[in-house]
This record gives structure tokens, C-alpha cells and sequence, in this order.
């Protein structure tokens, strides 16, 4: 046990029910989750040191992280015409769901390595398929972008508020979505896709977040959906507000400037421990309050105002 780790933290609040060690709390055999309680309570204030209700977070909260997108997998795979489930697909992963995938002469969303969102209209029987992975699932722990993806050699994707929108993109020339002329209407280009709903390929320009449930009982994850479809390994880095991993090992360490962790995440959760800890009879609650607040308070000068960009957000477009 080290000073400020999981274990030392719940330790400070064992203190103040007159414990000497976290597993004391347990020692009433009808009540035998108080050390659970203890750790519950430190992880909301770890929480809450991340994430202030005003919307603002701390910039030592922001951090850097790259992902890959694969080049198009091909194969095989046995279908039935009107369902939309199939046996495993080799060389997909789950973190591929909500990418484009042809099968036969249809174009499907992949919900699952082994579904899509739509039921198959090809005929029953063996097909070909071409999964291309322009979907990738984010850590559950990001919450916002600080700027646009970037695409290794190309540069920053141009955002879009959502799949209805990059369904519009993909039917005509959308011109709304480049930068206005000086008469107002937006600036046409080149690129246009006409006939439909198409599925171009090529070097990715575009991108939204993605938050939509793709399969009846799947857990909630956002993903980051770029245009056109990439026919070749295509690397992007980005930059994430995110939310703390919880602490489970007494040695886990919580991520943040080392004096915050006594100064303010400690006080944080003294006060939430005294508040719902029903055996705790110390007659100093007002001022375990006062503490906290005055925690808040010096982590309110560490945090930074975003802005209001909601294209940027996971959790927010549908």
C-alpha cells in the first residue's frame, strides 16, 4: 500500500468508522459490504474529479490516442435470405461493428462478427463478402474529442452531425456541407456520387460519431464512422476528454496530478462516505462538506470550458 493508491484511500475512510484496516468495516456478518461501500465511494469522487457538472474537465484529463483501420476483408459466408445472422467471419473482429459490409450485390451494416442491422436479401445459400472497416468502437472512456480525427497522411477529417447526414452525403453532392461562397451557397466540388445511396471508396475525408444501439441488448458504445470506405490501412490519431478507469486493486493508483490526489480526491470522498455511510456518527459533517467544496474549488482551476460542439460528442448523435 502506497500513499494515494485504491487501497490507501479506502483505508482514510475505515479511519473515520474507527477501523483500524479496510476489512474490520465487514466484521458485522449481517451487513458485510461496508468495504464494498468504501471503495464505491472513492471511485464516485475519483468520477467526479473528471467531470464537473457544469460540463467542464480538467486538460490533465485529455489524452492522445491512435487507432487503425484495417484494409477491406474478403471471403466467404453462409446466408439465409430474410434473417440476418450468419456463422463467425474470419479476419473480423468486434471492433468493427457498424462498418459497411457487401454480401453479394448488397451493401449491410455489420452489427456483430456474426449479424448485421438489416436482414439479408441475397438468396440463401454460400456468398462473398467484403467488410470494409470504416467503423471503429471507441474505449467506453472517451467522452469528448478535442479537435477533429486526424488521417495520417492526409490530415483532419471533416466532421458530420450524424449518419442521416452522411446518408445525404453519399445520395447527391451535398453541397451545405462545404464552406460557403460569397453568394451564400454552398461551394460545390468535383466529388459527386450520383444514383442512390452509393458506397464510395477511397481515401477518407469525412467522419461522425456513431451511438446507436446495433443489435437488440448490445451494450451502448460509440464509434467513430469515417468516409469514403478505406481500401487500404488507414491510421488516425486523436485527442479525448476522458473518464477515469475505476479502481479495483488496492495498488491501482488514480491518474492525476499527484498533490490533487490528498489535496482533493481524498476530502471528495470523506464527505460522500460520511454522507451515505449510516453507521457514521461523527458529529463533523458540516465540515467534511466545507472540505470538499473547497476541493472542488482548486479543481476548478485545472479545468478548462469546451465548447459546445455537439458533432464532437460521443453519446449525443444517433
Amino acid at each position: 500500500m502506497a500513499t494515494g493508491d485504491f487501497g490507501w484511500l479506502q483505508l482514510q475512510l475505515a479511519f473515520m468508522a474507527g477501523r483500524n484496516t479496510v476489512a474490520e468495516l465487514d466484521n458485522n456478518p449481517n451487513v458485510p459490504s461496508d468495504s464494498l461501500l468504501a471503495g464505491q465511494c472513492v471511485n464516485e469522487a475519483y468520477f467526479d474529479c473528471y467531470m464537473n457538472p457544469g460540463g467542464k474537465r480538467p486538460g490533465w484529463a485529455l489524452q492522445g490516442a491512435g487507432i487503425q483501420y484495417v484494409a477491406p476483408v474478403s471471403g466467404s459466408v453462409v446466408v439465409t435470405q430474410g434473417l440476418n445472422t450468419f456463422s463467425a467471419l474470419a479476419g473480423v473482429t468486434a471492433a468493427m461493428a457498424g462498418s459497411v459490409i457487401n454480401i453479394g450485390a448488397g451493401y449491410y451494416t455489420l452489427a456483430s462478427t456474426t449479424s448485421t442491422v438489416e436482414p439479408i436479401a441475397e438468396p440463401s445459400g454460400s456468398q462473398g463478402f467484403t467488410l470494409y472497416h470504416n467503423s471503429y468502437v471507441l474505449p467506453a472512456t472517451s467522452v469528448e474529442f478535442e479537435y477533429g480525427p486526424l488521417v495520417l497522411g492526409w490530415g483532419l477529417l471533416r466532421p458530420m452531425n450524424g449518419r442521416v447526414e452522411a446518408v445525404k452525403w453519399r445520395q447527391i453532392t451535398y453541397g451545405d456541407f462545404w464552406s460557403p461562397t460569397p453568394f451564400g451557397v454552398g461551394q460545390m466540388t468535383s466529388i459527386n456520387w450520383p444514383g442512390g445511396v452509393s458506397n464510395p471508396t477511397g481515401t477518407p475525408i469525412f467522419y461522425y460519431i456513431d451511438d446507436s444501439v446495433l443489435a437488440p441488448g448490445a451494450a451502448i458504445a460509440s464509434r467513430i464512422v469515417i468516409w469514403p470506405l478505406p481500401l487500404q490501412l488507414t491510421t488516425v490519431e486523436y485527442r479525448a476528454w476522458v473518464t477515469p478507469t475505476e479502481l479495483v486493486n488496492s495498488a491501482d493508483l488514480p491518474i492525476m496530478p499527484a498533490n490533487l490526489i490528498t489535496r482533493c480526491l481524498l476530502p471528495i470522498a470523506r464527505e460522500r462516505w460520511a454522507k451515505v455511510y449510516k453507521k457514521y456518527t461523527g458529529g463533523n459533517v458540516q465540515f467534511l462538506t466545507e472540505e470538499a467544496q473547497k476541493a472542488k474549488m482548486i479543481l476548478e482551476s485545472t479545468f478548462t470550458g469546451q465548447r459546445d460542439r455537439p458533432i464532437r460528442m460521443p453519446l449525443h448523435n444517433a
